[in-house]
């Protein structure tokens, strides 16, 4: 259990340092895509799911959809 609560308080202060520099909707944008690639990610490597077209696209998407967002911000 105190790995996840360490990962969730390093996740929440990380954030926080983040904001200091960008919009909340760049900065979460930005946090929840990171958790969802990382979790694909990390769901291929440890339980050998197949990463399709279709993941590679929704992260295209995700990856494109915050950079659009943080240029839109400057």
């Amino acid at each position: 259990m105190w790995p996840s609560v360490l990962a969730a308080a390093g996740g929440i202060y990380t954030l926080s340092l983040a904001l200091l520099e960008l919009d909340v909707s760049v900065g979460y944008t930005i946090w929840t895509g990171v958790g969802g690639v990382g979790t694909v990610i990390m769901g291929a490597n440890l339980f050998k799911e197949k990463i399709t077209l279709t993941r590679l696209l929704s992260f295209a998407a995700i990856i494109s959809g915050a950079v659009i967002l943080r240029q839109t911000s400057i």
